[in-house]
């Protein structure tokens, strides 16, 4: 599956959801793990140039540069900031899992990228 394609249906679910949700503008986080790799910076353009077709949303990527604790820290400020959805690709599922959980605890919507690691 090619980056357009599953950036597509993010967006896709993301409008659903909007859709039973009132009307206002939803800020969504995504918190890369890194924009130095060509397929991770393919992720964050096409989340730019899809979220900018809809006024209603506010996209903030952050980078990472392979750091947990960066990718940990960019995530607590979407949490802090209360972004509605925040959209992450974890370095380390098992450390980022115990932030990700206060997103949800707090009601902000959690959408997972795959790493294959």
């Amino acid at each position: 599956m090619n980056s357009k394609s599953e950036i597509i249906k993010l967006l896709f679910v993301i409008s659903l959801l909007l859709t039973f949700l009132e009307a206002k503008t939803y800020k969504i986080g995504f918190a890369q793990d890194t924009l130095s790799n060509d397929w991770r910076k393919a992720q964050a353009d096409q989340l730019i140039y899809y979220s900018k077709k809809y006024n209603f949303l506010e996209l903030t990527i952050s980078d990472a540069k392979g750091s947990v604790a960066n990718q940990i820290a960019a995530i607590e400020k979407f949490i802090k900031e209360d972004y509605d959805f925040i959209i992450t690709s974890p370095i380390n599922a098992s450390i980022t899992s115990v932030v990700l959980k206060k997103a949800v605890d707090k009601g902000i919507k959690v959408i997972l990228l795959s790493s294959n690691r």
